[in-house]
């Protein structure tokens, strides 16, 4: 290839036969957009909420990047979005409802998906076959399967993608992390996570059904999900408090502190690490809202012995309807090691030696997620929080809720990813999209 082509003229040259297949494009076009871009990372935001706008604005802080097109199916967010990426570079960037017009754009190179989980999937697997790098938020998806084909997305089609648990770029979580990988907390044998928090009695309420805004498009944000009346509680914001769109409090915060647990317990940093029994209990006791997700639940987790490192217990506390916490905390992860008691949340860390000794704590280390990502893009490295990391880490809450749902302990093979002679936890392990939308079997 000439060096005076630009990375963007040899694709629109060589790529033209594979762009006429649109979102079903060949592996050749994702094998030639491996190339590192030598000129500015074009981007489309797929869903502009506060999520979406924060990564977005994260994202236009590197000179090196520019937004390109904005997507969201409630047409106020777009818009804010669409002036906001106007103000930054002085043009306007192009707005869709539709989240497949901004992968047919062939000038875009990577795509933030910022939607609720119930959307995570279906755009990350679509961007990864159309030869775009993807950011995405947590946890990754819906339910197993899901999971499992956007990791196989981003090995067949050679795309970086990083999950956004920006927790791994963050200094209290990569000291206590070295400070465990160092060996100085001993033999860990029970990790806690908990979130603790008191909305009793009311919750959110129980405002009545009604007709969804005019601004939005109802049916393109259900998507894949079972089709319901709409509900301002079951909407923006609020929608991760149901089954049909998320994973409860347990997958939505728990998928970040998972994550630091695994890449802390994990010689491979997250990537080989998964419990082989999962078992929860709890339910909807106190609080009188109309969410369907637990206000109360408990779970535990075995993890088999890693190297050096003996079989280990994970539990996880949710509660909505007490606030109070252990050792005054209300949220964050205890490490409890046969030397000492390692506590880590965002606002720093705590180490209680078990003998009467000091333990020092390795060195913190902060970086930009989003500019990690962008690096990786041009490298092709792999980014810190690599989609198989948050795989892996939204695995367990998703475990937690299937054994919650049949009201059993879950043997799991974390091999083949099932449930180890359970047919009606295996059924949950994925559900069938509402028509016509598909998930693409790789």
């Amino acid at each position: 290839m000439s060096e005076e082509m630009t990375r963007r003229e040899f694709l629109q040259k060589s790529g033209a036969a594979a762009a006429a297949v649109g979102i079903g494009m060949a592996a050749a076009q994702a094998t030639v957009n491996a190339a590192a871009p030598s000129e500015k990372i074009l981007i489309g935001v797929i869903g502009c909420g506060g999520m979406g706008m924060g990564r977005m604005h994260e994202a236009m802080n590197n000179p090196s990047v520019e937004v390109v097109a904005v997507c969201d199916v409630d047409d106020n967010h777009s818009a804010r979005a669409a002036q906001d990426v106007e103000r930054k570079y002085g043009r306007r960037p192009k707005v869709f409802r539709d989240f497949r017009r901004v992968l047919e754009m062939k000038d875009v190179d990577a795509v933030i998906v910022a939607t609720p989980d119930h959307w995570h999937a279906l755009p990350t697997v679509l961007a990864c076959q159309a030869g775009k790098d993807v950011f995405v938020e947590k946890p990754i998806s819906h339910n197993i399967v899901e999971g499992r084909t956007m990791v196989n997305a981003a090995r067949k089609y050679k795309r970086v993608v990083q999950v956004g648990t920006q927790q791994r770029s963050e200094g209290p979580f990569y000291s206590a992390v070295h400070t465990i990988k160092s060996g100085k907390l001993g033999k860990i044998t029970h990790v806690h996570i908990l979130f603790h928090e008191n909305s009793a009695p009311h919750g959110l309420g129980r405002p009545p059904d009604s007709n969804p805004p005019p601004n939005v498009d109802y049916d393109m944000w259900l998507g894949p999900a079972p089709k319901r009346p709409f509900n301002p509680l079951r909407f923006h914001g609020q929608w991760r408090w149901f089954f049909d769109y998320g994973s409860g409090k347990i997958g939505d915060w728990g998928i970040h502190h998972v994550d630091i647990v695994h890449w802390a317990m994990d010689p491979k940093d997250g990537a080989g690490i998964a419990p082989v029994v999962a078992t929860s209990t709890g339910g909807k006791f106190v609080i009188d809202d109309i969410r369907d997700t637990p206000d109360t639940q408990e779970a535990v987790f075995k993890y088999p012995a890693i190297g050096d490192q003996p079989p280990w217990v994970l539990t996880i506390s949710v509660r909505w309807c007490n606030g109070r916490g252990v050792d005054g905390r209300n949220y964050g992860i205890f490490f409890y090691g046969t030397e000492g008691t390692l506590y880590v949340d965002r606002g720093g860390m705590e180490i209680w030696p078990e003998h009467d000794r000091k333990i020092e704590p390795e060195p913190n280390k902060n970086w930009s997620h989003m500019n990690n990502w962008l690096e990786c893009i041009k490298t092709r490295k792999k980014p810190v929080a690599d989609i198989e990391y948050g795989h892996k880490a939204t695995v367990v809450p998703h475990l937690a809720n299937i054994s919650l749902k049949v009201g059993r302990s879950i043997r799991w093979d974390p091999v083949k990813e099932q449930c180890i002679g359970d047919k009606e936890a295996n059924q949950l392990l994925f559900r069938e999209y509402r028509a016509p939308w598909k998930l693409p079997k790789i």
